[in-house]
């Protein structure tokens, strides 16, 4: 019969005519396990040929499209010199392969999974890859992101697959390893890890498992990845990624940081980088408080009006919308003196508000909106026309209660006020509140 299959195959296919029907029927068992009826504009070549086969002439409707069903396919082939060749048969000689359904050609893929996993179990030696491939073989929650990157490229996952193992073999990475180094260590190719690698693809969405993250996200942004990175000790250095601060002490290896004590003796400001930050130990104040600033204006004539005077503030300038080493930094002080107040003081735009709701949000119980009410968004005059509704929409993501009131007059206005107005005010508060809680004893500082 299947010799039969592919005489009746081998004639139609000279005949010519059916080409595109067959691949319309093909198409329809594929997506549904049967053939229905199917629908198709033909030429006046392909309406004349298959017309003759099924014996039966129908002009073509104004649409032009021909309906033909299986069922009366099969009444003209069981007519012909073809009988007993089933449509299912003819379809896989004419086009030379098995005609599979979306359904069993998903539970094959499926099946090749497990069996791969399966082995792969069977000779892992680390536990941490036993965890990662018992959770792919029960397609629990925690592994979407990995079982999703394994769907999508199963070849590209097998090749990647013992990099990963080794990778899990070396968690938690203490000391911090920068990013290039790990890379090499792990495949000889300081690269191999770089944005746009697929074992840099893998590795994101394998950290994210192991911290029980199972949502199947967008891709994270480049400071996500950097921070989650860092988070299991792999640094990823960007040298733009910088804060400005004055009156903090440092310790990093257990001994206090020359860098800031030089800085607090001079009375000098420091920029710091990532790199500089997730090497500390601890990191403190010099006083009762320390002053998150995200405008450069205003931390510079705040280090203006102290300067010379025997006691200077704690400040941290942001640069805008923190980045990862102010968050960074600020977690090390929080860390380091719990019941640190953090005094954050910003813009009143939708932009200066939502840095500031990052802020509270991020740290509850330490963090406290610094001339942030409805009346220090008076004394700032606001006269700067917000045309973007975009932007003021934004101000209805506000989380901390602390801002809500001054996000709606933002947005009921629609006018900007800036810092800059309350400098005086800003000043003012700081020295009201500056208490020297620092000093040098013994030739050390004591928080």
């Amino acid at each position: 019969m299947k010799e039969h299959a592919i005489q009746a195959a081998n004639s139609l296919r000279q005949t010519g005519g059916f080409e595109r029907l067959f691949q319309q029927f093909a198409s329809r068992f594929e997506s549904y396990g049967s053939f229905g009826t199917v629908v198709f504009k033909p030429t006046i070549e392909e309406h004349r040929m298959i017309s003759a086969f099924l014996r039966k002439y129908q002009p073509l409707p104004v649409s032009g499209k021909l309906s033909i069903s299986g069922k009366k396919f099969q009444e003209a082939l069981d007519r012909s010199a073809y009988r007993g060749v089933e449509l299912y048969d003819l379809l896989e000689a004419y086009f030379g392969k098995a005609l599979t359904t979306k359904r069993e050609e998903i539970e094959s893929a499926r099946d090749k999974r497990k069996d791969w996993l399966l082995a792969h179990r069977e000779s892992c030696q680390t536990p941490e890859c036993v965890r990662l491939l018992d959770d792919l073989l029960s397609n629990s929650e925690r592994s979407k992101r990995i079982e999703s990157t394994y769907k999508r490229d199963e070849d590209a996952f097998k090749r990647i697959y013992p990099y990963v193992c080794t990778i899990l073999s070396k968690m938690p990475i203490r000391p911090i390893v920068r990013l290039p180094i790990f890379a090499s260590h792990i495949t000889g190719n300081p690269h191999s890890l770089d944005r746009g690698e697929g074992l840099r693809h893998i590795l994101i969405d394998v950290l994210l498992w192991k911290e029980g993250e199972a949502q199947v996200r967008s891709k994270l942004s480049a400071e996500e990845e950097t921070d989650l990175l860092l988070r299991h000790g792999i640094l990823q250095e960007d040298m733009t990624n910088k804060i400005t601060v004055i009156g903090l002490i440092a310790t990093k290896d257990g001994k206090e940081c020359r860098k800031h004590k030089g800085a607090y003796e001079d009375r000098s400001y420091l920029d710091l980088s990532l790199r500089d930050i997730s090497r500390y130990d601890t990191c403190v104040p010099i006083n009762n408080y320390l002053y998150i600033v995200e405008n450069p204006v205003v931390f510079s004539a705040i280090l203006d009006y102290f300067e010379g005077k025997d006691r200077i503030p704690s400040v941290v300038c942001t640069y805008g919308q923190p980045r990862l080493a102010a968050l960074q930094l600020l977690d090390r002080i929080v860390a380091s003196a719990p019941n640190i107040p953090l005094m954050y003081s910003g813009d009143f735009d939708p932009e200066g508000v939502m840095m500031a709701n990052r802020i509270l949000l991020r740290y509850p119980q330490n963090a406290v909106p610094w001339r942030y009410s409805l009346a220090d968004y008076e004394k700032t005059a606001p006269s700067t026309l917000i045309k973007d509704i975009a932007r003021l929409n934004q101000l209805k993501q506000v989380g901390s209660t602390r801002l809500i009131s001054v996000a709606k007059a933002i947005m009921e206005r629609q006018m900007a006020g800036y810092q800059e107005e309350l400098i005086p005010s800003l000043i003012k508060d700081i020295e009201s509140n500056l208490v020297m809680t620092s000093d040098l004893r013994d030739g050390r500082l004591r928080p």
